[in-house]
């Protein structure tokens, strides 16, 4: 029992330390996102550089030579999408301003006649003439709130700033990260308690196929989900298809997030181009239909159940932590919560035969 006890509290103590290390990260976040995402490429990138080493390449120069591949295949991508998106938006841009104006002239009578709203204006232009004056009209309580998150806003700044700067130099964490992978997970290994290793091994080697099983997949995941977003929307007939598709498929990196922008987008483009309401349900149905053929068919080829998710707890995950950190936490919200699992899992398994149970 004394044993058990003894146990118990160096567990409490190691999950308290745990804590304050995880309350630092979060209060200093912005100044530590951008050394975590640089962390987080560094292990994607890490098994190319070894594979180099192990081609007799010092490891600099093979980090170097992967930083440098990596440079001229992003500006390839960005230069190739950049020129097929120019193309569209040129395109759209010269109908755009005829679209909105005819939708006006269509939809806005409709539904003027259809809910019985003598004031509403049946003109864009009467539109956004009638919503200036509405917000003229706000009461002075709503605009100081508005004023005060403007000063709120203001005083972030220098956060903003600061976090700006760290993203800027993220590219020296990366290289610096890489170049020292190995002399960080030496120096983390030794202050790891010895009686812990060979337990924090096998966890450590469970998230590794966790995450190299998400990563993987995720990717190929969102190049199929652009191919098929973007055929079916130009298939409908949608003007920008290429262009939303990749929205939408980059936008997939989030769990739902994709269909999402997807639909939002599409919708809003058909009912735009065709001003009817049976185009934008077409794109609605074309989405619902490619979710239902990822979720049922895609992923779990792709992924299967190794990440191991509940679709709640998936979308509960995105929330928290995109509370927490942001942006960068809604990316990393699925991951992140698969290797908590891993843990929980033990602590589930430790407190079930612990002296607190019987």
């Amino acid at each position: 029992m004394t044993l058990e006890r003894g146990r118990y509290t160096q567990f409490i103590l190691a999950a308290g330390l745990i804590f304050a290390i995880l309350s630092i990260l979060y209060i200093l976040r912005v100044v530590f996102i951008p050394i975590l995402l640089a962390f987080f490429i560094a292990y994607v990138l890490n098994p190319l550089v070894e594979l180099l080493e192990r081609k007799r390449i010092n490891r600099t120069t093979a980090v170097v030579f992967i930083l440098v591949i990596l440079l001229f295949i992003s500006f390839f991508l960005f230069s190739s999408l950049l020129s097929v998106i120019q193309r569209e938006v040129g395109i759209a841009s010269e109908k755009l301003p005829a679209y909105i104006a005819s939708l006006g002239s269509n939809i806005l009578p409709k539904l003027k006649t259809m809910f019985m709203l003598k004031d509403m204006p049946t003109t864009i232009e009467g539109l956004f003439s009638s919503i200036g004056n509405y917000i003229k009209g706000l009461p002075p309580d709503i605009i100081s709130m508005l004023l005060e998150w403007l000063s709120s806003a203001f005083k972030n700044t220098i956060s903003y700033t600061i976090g700006l700067l760290g993203f800027l130099i993220m590219p020296f964490y990366l290289f610096y990260i890489l170049k020292d992978f190995k002399k960080i997970k030496t120096i983390v290994w030794y202050y790891l308690p010895p009686k812990q290793r060979d337990w924090l091994d096998i966890k450590w080697s469970e998230i590794d196929y966790i995450l190299g099983v998400f990563l993987k997949g995720q990717f190929i995941l969102c190049i199929i989900m652009t191919i098929l977003y973007s055929v079916s929307l130009y298939v409908i007939g949608v003007e920008l298809s290429f262009l939303i598709g990749a929205i939408a498929g980059v936008a997939f990196l989030v769990p739902f997030m994709g269909l999402i922008v997807g639909v939002l987008l599409g919708a809003t483009m058909a009912l735009l181009q065709f001003q009817d309401i049976l185009h934008p349900l077409y794109v609605i149905i074309a989405f619902v239909i490619m979710q239902i053929v990822e979720a049922y068919l895609i992923t779990p080829k792709l992924i299967g159940m190794k990440v191991g998710l509940h679709p709640v707890i998936t979308i509960v995950s995105i929330l928290v932590w995109g509370e927490l950190l942001g942006l960068f936490g809604i990316l990393i919200a699925v991951p992140l919560t698969a290797i908590l699992k891993v843990f929980l899992k033990s602590v589930t398994e430790y407190y079930r035969s612990s002296f607190i149970f019987d």
